[in-house]
């Protein structure tokens, strides 16, 4: 599970108001990853647990003269403990970056950058042999 996570926010998620807090929008993508990789995640079975803190969650937008920048930026930085000997596996930072240009913003502009920040963010997570290595020790 995420700890040590900033207080809760709204957030518009596909085009809706979203009650979620950002920590439980970070939380369950991740999972979801993990999930589509085949992790087990099971909590009666406590061998790992994953911790993190949110980092960066954030959104801005660049006017040019003939265009609008929209960048997006997620960061975490996790970590991955032996829940037996509280061994810390691996400590380690993961950011996902997104922008794009347009002639202007349009309805769904920043959910878009700011799931695709998100989506790289999740990916660079799942790519990591660190990672990888640090769920397969136990």
């Amino acid at each position: 599970m995420l700890s040590r996570l900033p207080p809760k926010r709204r957030l518009v998620v596909q085009g809706s108001l979203s009650r979620q807090p950002v920590a439980q929008i970070i939380r369950d993508a991740l999972l979801a990853e993990f999930e589509k990789n085949g992790h087990l995640l099971n909590s009666s079975n406590k061998d790992i647990a994953i911790t993190g803190e949110i980092t960066t969650f954030w959104f801005d937008m660049q006017i040019g003269f003939a265009t609008v920048e929209f960048m997006g930026t997620v960061g975490v930085n996790l970590k991955v403990v032996n829940s037996k000997t509280n061994e810390v596996l691996l400590t380690q930072p993961y950011q996902g970056y997104y922008n794009e240009k347009s002639m202007g913003g349009y309805v769904g502009t920043w959910e878009r950058v700011m799931n695709m920040a998100l989506e790289r963010m999740v990916n660079q997570v799942s790519a990591d042999p660190k990672f990888i290595k640090a769920l397969q020790t136990i």
